[in-house]
């Protein structure tokens, strides 16, 4: 659901957050991101890089590209502070609820960092958690003429388009479960 961020209010969770609708939220600035990755207590020498071609369309999921188990997700929780920006995803994997939260600080058109945390959540089952994971990124130019909005470069040269794997995604959870629109 490219579209979802359209339809959702953004929800106030902050004293001081700004209640905003997610079409009138700052997202980053179209065009090539690069973005280190690294847990927390690993050297930025270990940190994990890897380049999003975003436009406003795909831009929400690119950003969230990042964060692991973002299938079948309830809208977006986003609030703004003086602090920086949250935003909160609930979604559910293969039966496993997965919970994130993405604080994020800094200008969304040149450069940001932040971190998030993942929780899941599997029943009476504890489930593994990662704990914080830190991020930095930083605006590099235009996408260049063969990338298509929603490609992510892999540190390992791979590109995959985080749209079309989505799209793919929804459609076989519909085809599993004999959804069909």
């Amino acid at each position: 659901m490219v579209n979802r961020l359209c339809k959702v209010l953004c929800l106030l969770a902050l004293v001081d957050g700004t209640l905003c609708y997610a079409n009138d939220f700052e997202w980053r600035k179209a065009g090539l991101w690069e973005v280190s990755i690294r847990k927390d207590g690993e050297s930025v020498m270990r940190a994990v890089k890897v380049q999003q071609c975003s436009d406003a369309a795909s831009e929400p999921d690119v950003l969230l590209s990042i964060l692991p188990g973002q299938e079948r997700c309830a809208p977006l929780e986003v609030v703004r502070s003086s602090a920086g920006t949250v935003i909160k995803t609930h979604c559910e994997v293969h039966g496993i609820k997965v919970d994130s939260q993405m604080t994020m600080s800094g200008n969304f058109g040149v450069a940001y960092r932040g971190k998030f945390n993942v929780r899941y959540a599997s029943g009476s089952v504890p489930a593994p958690q990662m704990g914080d994971v830190f991020f930095e990124a930083r605006w590099i130019g235009p996408c260049a003429p063969s990338q298509l909005p929603g490609d992510m470069v892999l540190s390992n040269g791979i590109t995959v388009n985080v749209l079309k794997d989505k799209k793919a995604n929804e459609n076989e959870h519909e085809h599993e479960h004999g959804h069909h629109e």
